[in-house]
């Protein structure tokens, strides 16, 4: 590898299930000195287009050229993930960490052919010879599943999902939706949890709800398992752009008893799904 890569420890990935979380966390672990996390780069989809053909150096500059043309822009779906006074698209040395925070389309290639999929992550990293690190991001299902909802119903309208009227006495009421988008939750789930045992990388899963809570706390522990430290003024400059509380989706979806008791059955199905409800 050529400079800056040199001395890179670890390649990050992101896995889960789309609106789960993902840019929040890729964009504070991108505001570290020592890592660079891509936003929205697609590393299996661009793998596949070329063939897995990709030298490493290039994957890595282009990885490390997204990172820093969203330097001071770090926006998605409407929010702003911008962090002050910190690192985001550009790194002090050394450069330990670097990697891609496309989550949920990532599973979804492994969906769509898990064989196919696999066997170009293998071959990408084998020619990386460091170790691979999962950030597995999870959130109430409820309001991942109706964030999923209006993100598809937003797009069938033409719109942006930003500009979505909210009517708490009037939330969106498509049955067939809901059910489409609380089946593929699942795939996703079943799927995360198939790559968590595989081996592919050593995995770590968030509850974006505790993240939320306590983001200080949460981003350290996530900053050890990348093995990188966290001084305070990076922690508490993270911290200042986490929203206050989880957007709860859900209620700008009519869920109905029925489809709240069968999505609960589901959930516990999967440890780190278990506890999250309907009315929490």
């Amino acid at each position: 590898m050529l400079k800056p890569f040199d001395g890179i420890h670890f390649f990050l990935m992101f896995i889960g299930c789309p609106y789960s979380g993902h840019s929040l966390i890729g964009s504070l672990l991108d505001a570290h000195p020592h890592m660079i996390i891509a936003h929205e780069y697609n590393l299996l989809a661009k793998l596949e287009k070329s063939g897995g053909d990709n030298a490493v150096e290039d994957v890595f500059r282009g990885l490390y050229k997204n990172s820093r043309s969203h330097k001071g822009k770090r926006i998605q779906t409407g929010y702003d993930y911008t962090v002050p006074h910190q690192f985001q698209g550009a790194h002090r040395d050394p450069l330990r960490v670097i990697g891609d925070k496309k989550g949920g389309d990532t599973t979804l290639k492994f969906i769509e052919n898990h064989g196919a999929a696999l066997k170009i992550f293998d071959a990408f990293k084998a020619k990386i010879k460091i170790p691979v690190k999962l950030i597995h991001v999870t959130r109430n299902p409820y309001d991942n599943i109706s964030a999923m909802a209006l993100h598809a119903y937003a797009k069938r309208k033409k719109t942006n999902y930003s500009q979505l009227p909210f009517d708490p006495d009037n939330p969106l009421r498509d049955r067939g939706l809901l059910n489409e988008k609380t089946d593929r939750y699942f795939q996703h789930a079943k799927k995360n949890m198939d790559l968590l045992k595989s081996g592919m990388g050593d995995g770590y899963t968030l509850r974006s709800e505790n993240f939320i809570k306590n983001p200080e706390k949460e981003l350290k522990k996530i900053c050890s398992f990348l093995g990188q430290p966290a001084d305070e003024g990076y922690l508490e400059d993270c911290a200042s752009i986490v929203y206050d509380k989880p957007h709860k989706s859900r209620f700008r979806v009519r869920w109905t008893q029925e489809m709240i008791k069968k999505t609960a059955l589901c959930i516990e199905e999967y440890d780190f799904l278990s506890g999250r409800r309907y009315d929490e």
